[in-house]
């Protein structure tokens, strides 16, 4: 196994020498996300996702959910200080829903 995709144990020492960077466009073009959420009440649920840079303004979603099951995808796109999100998602009882949003940043940091 290479240093690095070594799994560390707890009695293993891991310092800041073992971070791996990540430089240049592939650092953010892909970026998957994962989360399970349970509460006292409900099942737990599994979420997860991918969002996909095509270029540096154009972006790829598609996520999936359980309990109650869902599928989305989307895309968006990151113009000067304006983002805008088109989206749907399909809800085994409430069926296909659309999405859009148009969000403006009156402060950008771009």
């Amino acid at each position: 196994m290479t240093e690095k995709s070594k799994n560390y144990t707890a009695q293993e020492n891991y310092t800041a020498e073992n971070i791996q960077v990540l430089e240049g466009l592939e650092a953010v073009r892909k970026r998957p996300a994962m989360e399970i959420e349970k509460n006292s009440i409900e099942k737990q649920q599994f979420k997860a996702g991918l969002e996909y840079r095509v270029i540096k303004v154009a972006y790829l979603r598609a996520g999936i959910a359980t309990n109650p099951t869902l599928g989305s995808f989307g895309f968006g796109l990151d113009l000067k200080n304006i983002t805008i999100d088109v989206a749907s998602s399909v809800h085994q009882v409430l069926g296909f829903s659309p999405q859009f949003s148009v969000i403006y940043h009156f402060l950008s940091n771009k």
